[in-house]
């Protein structure tokens, strides 16, 4: 099922997403913080503005991007990703456990989505 998520970057140009249900459930806004690549790719997609709106889920749809997380690169805390642009380049991104929180595990594939 897609949902949407907002993200957004502070004064100090650190990005977060926006997920107060988290915060709510105990988490701290400290563990919503994306980083690691995770913050340059939030900028590239919103052309260096300062929110965006995703569109994600882990079924492919209609001009969706994508994120691969590496082979066996799950760790304590995180998973490794690629971005994987549609010209083929490759980000490297770092994901936190909030990822769990949002799908229930890490995803072996994430489809995304700029909302107009």
């Amino acid at each position: 099922m897609t949902k949407e998520y907002k993200f957004y970057k502070t004064e100090e140009n650190r990005w977060y997403i926006d997920l107060p249900d988290y915060i709510e459930n105990g988490g701290y806004i400290e563990e919503l913080e994306m980083v690691a690549g995770a913050d340059i790719m939030l900028d590239i997609l919103s052309d260096f503005q300062s929110n965006i709106t995703l569109i994600i889920d882990t079924i492919p749809f209609e001009n969706s991007e994508r994120i691969i997380k590496t082979e066996n690169q799950e760790c304590e805390s995180g998973a490794n990703y690629d971005l994987i642009s549609q010209m083929n380049n490759r980000l490297p991104i770092w994901l936190c456990d909030v990822t769990k929180y949002v799908f229930g595990d890490f995803p072996d594939i994430i489809f995304f989505k700029v909302k107009k």
